[in-house]
């Protein structure tokens, strides 16, 4: 039997639901996505993408920053929300913008955080007033400039 090497599981998105996966070289890959500054206090996104700002989001620590690398500029496709469950800012510079198709909520919010330099564009809007940017959960503050 032959064994395999250097392979790690993810999970992708297929419309509403979720396929497991297994790709070669996966830790190689996410290392090149997201890489820790020098300070330890920030968390730098390689790249303008969903997956990119999810695995920021996952190293992320209580406290920490994401910012985006010097240069990056562009438009995230939100295929669905994009989970915020830690003490974070993420700051877009200015530079990011976060759209969805329309169909869904852009974050979930359910811990504190803050949003600056990010624009929002598309999120799902219900004829109830529900939606927009996402959910934010009970006694959640969230800072947005």
């Amino acid at each position: 039997m032959k064994k395999i090497k250097n392979r790690s599981l993810r999970l992708e998105s297929l419309e509403d639901r979720m396929l497991l996966a297994v790709t070669a070289g996966g830790e190689a890959a996410a290392a090149e996505l997201v890489a820790p500054a020098e300070t330890g206090a920030e968390v730098v996104v390689n790249q303008v993408s969903y997956n990119a700002l999810r695995s920021a989001i996952v190293k992320a620590q209580d406290g920490d920053t994401i910012v985006f690398a010097d240069g990056l500029e562009g438009t995230i496709d939100a295929t669905s929300y994009v989970n915020i469950g830690k003490n974070i800012t993420i700051d877009g510079g200015g530079r990011i913008t976060i759209r969805g198709a329309g169909e869904n909520n852009l974050l979930n919010i359910t811990k504190s955080c803050t949003l600056t330099g990010l624009t929002f564009e598309n999120g799902y809007s219900s004829s109830t007033g529900l939606g927009g940017i996402g959910a934010i959960g009970n006694g959640i503050s969230v800072t947005m400039n």
